[in-house]
Order: structure tokens, then sequence, then C-alpha cells
């Protein structure tokens, strides 16, 4: 299983792991629309366009972060590597493209990665900038090399005819030196999927709605604007049984609806049921104004409100809810930066629905202006040393 916060975190019985520093993490999941997959090349295979005037493009064995040992090295004059997306694609819907990116030290040209196409039925075909570079999430040096996350969107016309071709290495002539890329994938959004770095029984990755903007600090995280932007994945954390949420964060400011809270992480996004970490805003739901609550509520129920310290905006903590549920009684515990806070002793019910949603309440209508790095959830209870060494493991990056 991969490591993704440090080597010192739990890791058993974990069935959600989505942490920003691994963004850039590929997938074998077919979920939300993920169109394009065959970018690492695995196995040395892979689309073997290629285009342009003497173009070069070679499937090669190279160390990279990604996902894959091989990469397509590519020089030549104006070479480019085409890849055509002809199936699923839908009109007026944006598409999200990235992926790893770097050259050898002596290249001598442009960067480019992400020249692309949305075809139309009445020929008004939408294109990206044909030296598009992307925006930058993260990068990492291996063997003298600087590998570069990147990611570009594009937005099909209206009467799109259900094409995309996506030219890497558009327009550009390399005559010395080389560019290398991996982890090429399309998918539905607007930004990378969030990888769920849970390789057994993997129930699916975090669909971003609506453009959360990514900060390259603290290792990574996403920040919610409080105005239309959360994320979606599924995932059932059963009504009985023992559990663990876990997550990064820090508040930014006031929710979109002032009378309600900042919602953190919700496992029961319906109407009827909630359980979820949030930040009360407007008193009405177990705090006063900024402070920690846990609420659970099953269907057809009250809620049950498990309250934490006042929180100051812009800062990180690190929360941590842990359910040890028993038939005799059991005892839900909040922890924040690793130190148990209080305590309810009994089991709270808890409705299994899907999916896991961040950053938004179920009324569709209260969004969280909050920055959030990490979110996992285990299916089992944290004893208070495996919290402690989670949040040990992970202070340093967020600064604590």
């Amino acid at each position: 299983m991969a490591v993704y916060s440090g080597p010192e975190t739990s890791e058993s019985n974990l069935q959600l792991a989505l942490d920003l520093s691994n963004a850039r993490k590929n997938s074998t999941a077919n979920i939300f629309g993920n169109l394009i997959q065959n970018g690492n090349f695995s196995g040395g295979s892979g689309s073997s366009q290629e285009s342009g005037s003497v173009a070069t493009n070679t499937i090669i064995q190279f160390d990279n972060p990604g996902d894959s040992p091989y990469v397509l090295r590519q020089n030549g004059n104006f070479a480019e590597y085409q890849i055509n997306i002809n199936s699923g694609i839908s009109s007026s819907t944006t598409y999200v493209m990235s992926g790893w990116y770097a050259k050898s030290a002596d290249y001598a040209d442009s960067d480019t990665m992400f020249y692309a196409a949305a075809y139309s039925l009445s020929g008004n075909n939408v294109s990206t900038p044909n030296t598009g570079i992307g925006t930058l999430i993260y990068s990492t040096v291996i063997n003298n090399i600087t590998w570069e996350y990147r990611y570009q969107t594009i937005t099909t016309p209206s009467d799109s005819n259900g094409n995309i071709s996506w030219f890497v290495g558009y327009g550009v002539n390399n005559t010395s030196g080389y560019r290398y890329y991996t982890n090429l994938k399309l998918e539905e959004g607007t930004y990378p999927k969030l990888y769920n770095l849970i390789t057994s029984g993997n129930t699916g990755n975090g669909k971003c709605e609506n453009s959360p903007s990514f900060g390259s600090t603290y290792g990574g995280f996403l920040t919610f604007d409080g105005t239309d932007d959360w994320v979606d994945c599924p995932l059932n954390l059963t009504g009985s049984g023992s559990w663990t949420m876990e997550t990064w964060f820090r508040v930014n400011g006031s929710p979109s609806n002032p009378s309600f809270m900042n919602v953190i992480v919700d496992t029961c996004p319906s109407g009827s049921t909630a359980n979820m970490i949030h930040v009360d805003y407007g008193g009405n739901y177990g705090g006063s104004q900024n402070q920690l609550v846990y609420s659970s509520r099953p269907a057809g129920g009250s809620y049950t409100h498990l309250t934490g310290p006042v929180l100051s905006q812009s800062v990180w903590y690190h929360v941590c809810v842990c359910r040890n549920y028993s038939l005799s009684g059991g005892s839900t515990q909040l922890y924040v930066n690793g130190v148990l806070n209080n305590v309810y002793n009994g089991n709270i019910s808890t409705a299994s629905t899907s999916p896991v949603r961040i950053g938004r309440w179920t009324d569709g209508t209260t969004y969280a202006r909050v920055s959030v790095g990490m979110v996992k959830i285990y299916n089992r209870f944290l004893p208070a040393e495996e919290v402690q060494q989670n949040f040990n493991a992970t202070r340093g990056r967020f600064g604590i």
C-alpha cells in the first residue's frame, strides 16, 4: 500500500485516503467519467500515434514519479503525440487533462504539453492555446531531472460531435534534448481527481465540483470558496460498526449561508441524515460561532452533537472522530491535534449513504469557506496512541 502522509501513519483498515499531496497520482478505477488512463504506458505499450515533421516519439523505461517505469520520450522537429478520445464525450462539459512532464538538461526549445481540440458538429471547434503548459500542481527531482505535474481544462461546444484530440508536445522544434511525459489522463471535471490511495477495495476517487482552488504549500491543499465548490467521493460508512474520520483543515471565513456551518466532511449527505465534522457558525448545531462540532443524525431521528473548542481562522487543525460501536454501549471520541477533547458515551446511530462529501452541506445552499489538506476514513476505531501517531507524523507538513 502506498505511504500517503508519512511513514509512521496508520494504514490498517483504511477505506478512504484523500491527500492533496497525492492528487498527482493516477488510478486504475474508471470512476466519474474517467475517459483515458492509457498514459502510464504500462509495460512499454500505449498509443503509438505520432505526427509532425520528423517526429520521434519513443516509449522507454525511465525513472519517473508516476505509476509505471515507462515514459513517452519526445524529440524531433515539431514532434507531437496525438491522442484521440472519441467515446464518452458530452456537449457543454469541462474536461481536465493532466500528467507528469520533464525535460533533459540540454533541451533547447519551448515547454508544451496541452494542446487539444474539442470538435463541433457545425465546425465551431474549441481549442486550447497552442503552447499550453498548463497549471503546475507539484514538482519533484529524480536523478537530476525535474518532473512537474500539470493540468489544463477544455470545455466542449454545445454541439459536440463526441471527439477530443490531445496533441502532446505540439508545435515545438526541439532539435536537441528530450521531453518526457507519463501518467497522461483526461477526466470529466475542472481539476484532476483526488486519488484514493487505498489500493485494496478502492471505492472510488474524489471528484472536484466547480473548481476548488489548489494551493501548493503545506504539501498541497484545496480551498473551497464558500460559493459553489465541493468534493464527492463514493463511499458508504455503515450505520452500525466502528469507524474513524480524520482530517486536516483550516477555516477561512463564514460559510455561504451564515446561519449554518462550514462543513468539512459529511459521510451521510442526505436530507434526513447527517454524520459530519463541521465548524458551527450560526450557533444552531450544538455550538457557538466558530466552534468545532461533530454531529450525527439517523434517518427519522434527532441530532447528537459532540462539541470541541472554538477554532481560530486561518489556523490548521487535525481532527479525528473515533467511534467504538458496541452492543453493550460504545463511545465516540473527538480529538483535536492529537489530544482527546470530548467523549460521548453510548452508541450513536448513523445512516449508510453515499457519497462522502467535503465542503458542502446537504441543503445544497451551504458551502464551506475552508481549506482541506487531507481526509481519511477507517472502518475501525483508532485508539488514542494511533491518533497521536497520525498527528505527529503529519503535523510538520502543516506547521504545527
